[in-house]
């Protein structure tokens, strides 16, 4: 856990520029308190410092994934989330890993969003270090990473403002937005609410996309390039709760093959986002 009501244990704020209230009773997801970030301008960040630094490549390996609950209160709001590693001499940096959030993946309405981001859909973003900057190299250290951040690197209007409640790494879907009350963190883990599940991964000829809805909504699927282009709308309908399932046969909208590569499955619900990588072999 990174944060709910609390920075975690053995976390301390390493946050830079605009106001941070770590402790908002500005309508939090839930418990008592969520994060309020405003008046902060490109480059600034929320930031978990992370003492000691931690070793997460088996929580990457076993499909762990960042999960959040997140509200902005104007569109064209773009902001990176990222991992940062520990510089451990002269010749080394640190190295960021990041995924991008835009409106995309969370509607900027003012109402909470789940985002729930596979650790190994993040791609290496490169490193700023002694006033330069350096290319991504392959070097990210995911077993040596000293701290967690949301970070502004797009300029924007003044005025945007974020909050962000139940930050925390797990190998589970585990909150869900209702309409009303409050949202609880449960353990799930023989009957999760909500999940996406893509096999095979690597896949060569197709890959099955299965999901879950816990009760009636829209749903949409899509994939997209790891650039944010989407290639294939795979669903968008209105479905009641059940268990489902798709098929992508690795081709864009047109019909033409794609090239093998890393492609992620994107699954939108007005209840939340959900996103995992697919490796087209």
């Amino acid at each position: 856990m990174i944060y709910t009501d609390y920075i975690g244990s053995k976390i301390t704020d390493a946050s830079y520029g605009g106001t941070h209230n770590f402790y908002s009773e500005n309508l939090p997801d839930n418990g008592n308190y969520c994060i309020d970030w405003k008046g902060f301008n490109q480059y600034n960040t929320t930031s978990f410092n992370f003492k000691p630094d931690k070793d997460l490549s088996k929580l990457v390996s076993e499909g762990y994934s960042l999960d959040f609950m997140v509200r902005g209160n104007a569109a064209g709001i773009k902001f990176d989330m990222r991992f940062i590693d520990t510089k451990t001499g002269d010749t080394d940096h640190p190295w960021r890993i990041r995924f991008v959030i835009d409106q995309t993946v969370a509607a900027w309405d003012k109402k909470w969003h789940h985002v729930n981001i596979g650790l190994d859909t993040f791609t290496e973003h490169g490193s700023w270090d002694n006033g330069s900057w350096y290319n991504p190299a392959g070097l990210y250290d995911w077993t040596n990473v000293d701290r967690f951040e949301f970070s502004t690197e797009y300029a924007g209007p003044t005025g945007w403002e974020l909050w962000f409640d139940n930050i925390h790494v797990t190998n589970r879907d585990t909150a869900v937005v209702r309409e009303s009350g409050t949202v609880g963190i449960h353990d799930n883990s023989e009957s999760d609410l909500f999940f996406l599940k893509v096999w095979p991964n690597p896949f060569s000829t197709q890959a099955g996309i299965y999901f879950r809805l816990d009760a009636e909504m829209p749903v949409s699927i899509k994939i997209m390039s790891v650039n944010g282009t989407v290639v294939r709308n795979i669903l968008s309908d209105t479905r009641p709760e059940g268990l489902y399932d798709a098929i992508w046969d690795g081709c864009n909208q047109g019909g033409a093959e794609l090239p093998a590569g890393i492609y992620l499955c994107v699954l939108t619900t007005p209840a939340k986002t959900i996103i995992r990588k697919i490796i087209k072999g």
